[in-house]
């Protein structure tokens, strides 16, 4: 018996390992099937926009207001896509490595401020369970003891 490739069943076996589910980054923990649709994430989210920023017209040195950052943001996404962003940003590293530097932290500190990341994150720190010392226990005579 021969094994056509085209036959269903190859094509069904292949047809499951491509919509499998995989892990978006190592960084995030979200899984998104090789379509079309993809969870979005507060971290994806925020790269994005970094990188939006970081693709627009907006200069630091123009201290523009928060609302004004996030028309621009949404005008950039709106003309080059995230990708399109991601792919500029790429481009500016490959040729200007010791600009493009300055330009994302500024981009990534400006979405922190705008987007109240910085709230978000205490607020999440705030509902986390304390970490516990990972060095080994005291002892009970030495935490006695006074110094």
């Amino acid at each position: 018996m021969t094994t056509d490739p085209a036959s269903p069943s190859i094509r069904s076996k292949y047809r499951m390992r491509a919509t499998a589910t995989r892990p978006v980054d190592a960084t995030s923990k979200t899984l998104c099937q090789t379509g079309p649709r993809c969870i979005m994430t507060y971290l994806n989210l925020n790269t994005v926009r970094c990188e939006a920023l970081f693709a627009s017209t907006l200069q630091a040195s123009e201290d523009a207001d928060p609302e004004r950052i996030r028309t621009m943001i949404m005008a950039t996404v709106r003309t080059f896509g995230s990708r399109g962003c991601a792919a500029r940003v790429a481009q500016e590293f490959g040729d200007h490595p010791d600009t493009a530097v300055p330009r994302m932290r500024w981009a990534r500190d400006v979405v922190a401020r705008v987007y109240g990341v910085v709230q978000i994150r205490a607020y999440l720190a705030a509902l986390r369970p304390p970490l516990r010392s990972l060095g080994r226990p005291e002892r009970a005579d030495r935490a006695a003891r006074p110094a």
